[in-house]
């Protein structure tokens, strides 16, 4: 295999690690928060699209974990909480083989006593029934369709209607790239092959003709950089759209191959209370470090194969992207408290109290999905030495009611 092979393939790889990482961290934080008051301590997670479980990478010729394994591994660690949640888990997978390689993997978790279940079939049909199963619990829905995903009329405002009683959101892998694709099809001449089957199939998944209308200019799928602008237009528009039918909050987060890419996908969580955009974004700034780490660790590759093409006088390229990797976290940290610091103090301006379930778009602003917990206390630290915020009241501080500024501190 040769290092451009490898390049290709880690690239490749980096989407997954950031829609991985914040599976991971985000479900463990939903079944642990919703849990503690849920019938039994139980909590309901429903993957649409499971696949096989697990994957062979074509890098390491080792074994990833797929959605249903991070899920249940998630399952496993909860049931030896000090409290207990039980995370229960039901896998969809339509394709033959990859349902027997899920199922396969199911049935040994549930010999360790894990509640854990892979159904066979299309999610369509089988996506309601499997909510009514969780009718009285918290439920987290992980959709993953590779393209388009299930009718509209039958999807996330669907799920996120059911009664008020138990948390419910919902966490879509929505497929820019295939909205890319699909533009160029409606200049075709009728009745070219597959042009209405794939057109038709555009309009269920996204609730009608409308996206159409952002694709009428030919102009906009000359090349795959023009047709990315109305696609993300698409995007947006079917966020604000589900947001308005279904009552919720969305928090979206772009997946790339390289930050220099477009995004090919966008994975949006739609939440019905606002506080859970604080804990997302915990997850969501977690991966992005996962995510960072290995953009680096193809820089250095990058850096290798210059080298070795082309060697420069005394320090190696290699070397000095070594050495900016090693200064990347520092810095991330510094950058990101002195964002929450400056959006701290502009927003205290106009308000005596600041709370993270009203406000954390204020807080947070540029720094949404790099800056997590961990910045913010450092924010608040340094204010507080400022005389600007009162101090925090402990590790178990309610991060519901975070800022209020000192008495008599004057931001004019």
């Amino acid at each position: 295999m040769t290092r451009t092979d490898d390049f290709f393939k880690r690239s490749k790889a980096a989407q997954a690690t950031l829609k991985h990482a914040i599976l991971r961290s985000y479900l463990a934080t939903f079944a642990t928060a919703t849990g503690t008051r849920s019938p039994g301590h139980r909590v309901g997670y429903i993957d649409g699209y499971a696949g096989p479980g697990e994957y062979i990478n074509d890098l390491t010729d080792s074994r990833d974990e797929g959605s249903p394994i991070i899920a249940m591994n998630v399952a496993r660690h909860q049931s030896t909480l000090k409290e207990p949640r039980i995370l229960e888990c039901i896998f969809i997978e339509r394709g033959r083989e990859h349902y027997e390689s899920l199922s396969a993997l199911v049935a040994q978790a549930r010999e360790e006593g894990l509640p854990v279940e892979a159904q066979k079939g299309d999610v369509t049909k089988l996506l309601a029934p499997a909510v009514q199963r969780f009718q009285s619990l918290p439920l987290l829905v992980f959709l993953d369709p590779f393209g388009a995903s299930l009718p509209h009329s039958a999807s996330i405002p669907a799920v996120l209607g059911r009664s008020s009683d138990q948390p419910t959101e919902v966490l879509l892998n929505f497929s820019v790239e295939t909205l890319r694709r699909a533009g160029s099809r409606i200049h075709e001449e009728p009745g070219a092959p597959g042009r209405e089957g794939t057109l038709s199939t555009m309009d269920n998944w996204l609730g009608g003709v409308w996206w159409r209308e952002h694709f009428s200019d030919p102009a906009t799928v000359q090349d795959a950089e023009t047709a990315y602008e109305p696609a993300e237009r698409i995007t947006d528009e079917y966020a604000r759209m589900v947001c308005r039918e279904s009552r919720t909050n969305v928090f979206p987060v772009d997946i790339r191959r390289a930050a220099s890419h477009k995004p090919l996908f966008r994975l949006m969580l739609f939440h019905p209370k606002p506080l859970a955009a604080f804990k997302f974004n915990n997850a969501v700034s977690s991966g992005n470090e996962k995510w960072r780490s290995l953009m680096w660790e193809m820089d250095v590759e990058l850096a290798q194969r210059e080298d070795a093409r082309n060697p420069q006088p005394g320090i190696s390229r290699e070397e000095e992207t070594r050495m900016a990797m090693a200064a990347d976290p520092a810095q991330v940290m510094d950058d990101n408290v002195e964002i929450l610091k400056d959006n701290i103090r502009t927003a205290l301006r106009t308000r005596p109290v600041l709370t993270m379930e009203h406000d954390f778009g204020l807080i947070f602003g540029a720094a949404t999905g790099s800056a997590r917990g961990t910045h913010l206390t450092k924010a608040w630290d340094a204010l507080t030495e400022e005389g600007v915020t009162q101090p925090r009241k402990g590790s178990s501080y309610d991060w519901a009611k975070i800022w209020s500024a000192q008495a008599g501190v004057s931001f004019s």
